[in-house]
Parts: structure tokens; sequence; C-alpha cells
């Protein structure tokens, strides 16, 4: 069951005749009941759950076969029925459905640009510092290698 904060309009899934039971908004200055429900909406099979988004335009029926359907509220008809597989039994509405690519936040544009910077910065120093030992090592085993070609081997060359 779900409720249209905007109309006052409630919805009642009824699995026992495959409809969506709409029922019309009671005040207390009526002095007679209204006719329920007001109208419904007839579904191909036996509706679990009901959700309607919060601008009141559309409703999203959960069927048992493992199906969904959208229906047009305002149109009071239904505009689509998809197979989703498995036992849906309930579905969920958030106020603004989102863009096909959400856009964040500035403020959060700048924390994601910032994190790869600081790890970048990170491996570039680490491979600076590994060749700095590298080209350390290369210049020390040099230095050993041209000081050992020039010493003396012990035994002296006498002139002849």
């Amino acid at each position: 069951m779900d409720y249209d904060a905007l109309s006052d309009e409630i919805y009642v899934p009824d699995a026992r005749h495959n409809v969506v039971d709409v029922l019309a908004p009671v005040d207390s200055e009526m002095s007679t009941l209204p006719p329920e429900p007001e109208y419904v909406f007839h579904l191909p099979a036996s509706p679990q759950s009901v959700a309607i988004t919060n601008e009141g335009q559309l409703g999203f029926v959960a069927m048992r076969g493992g199906s969904v359907s959208m229906l047009d509220i305002l149109g009071r008809q239904i505009v689509y029925t998809v197979f989703v597989g498995g036992t849906p039994h309930f579905i969920i509405t958030g106020l603004y459905p989102p863009a096909l690519v959400p856009k964040p936040p500035s403020a959060s544009v700048q924390v994601i640009r910032q994190q790869p910077i600081v790890g970048r910065v990170f491996w570039i120093a680490l491979v600076a510092v590994l060749l700095l030992i590298a080209g350390l090592a290369l210049f020390f085993m040099r230095w050993r290698w041209t000081r050992k070609q020039r010493r003396p081997t012990g035994r002296s060359r006498s002139p002849s």
C-alpha cells in the first residue's frame, strides 16, 4: 500500500482480483463517504506491493511471477511492464530519480581530484628514491672498479 501526498489518494494492491484499488481522500467535513474504490488499475498478474513517486506522476507495482508494471497515475493506465525475475515483494521509489550520469557536487569533485594526486605524488617520490639508490649504487660500483684499475698490482716492474 502507498499514499500520494499531492492528491491524498491511497493505492492498495488487491491480489485476489489482480488490481490496484485507488481510494479517494476522506476528510471530516464530508457528509457522505465517497464510493470506493475511486478507480482501479487492472493488472496482468497478482500485485504484491505498490509504490508511488513523490510527485504523484508514476507508480510501480511488483507482481507475482516476477514482473513490475509502471503506472501513469494522471493518465490512469499501465505504461510499461517489465519482467525482472524472482519474486519481487516490495518497491521503493526515491525523491527524484537520478539523471543518466549523476554529477557530483563541486565539493566532492575537489576531494576526488585531491586523492589521486596524493597517490601520484607518493609513487613519483618512491620511484625517484629508487632511481637515486640505483644511481648511487652504480656510481659506487664504478668508483670501486676505477680505483681497482689504478692501484698497482703488488709486483713492480723494473725498467729494462
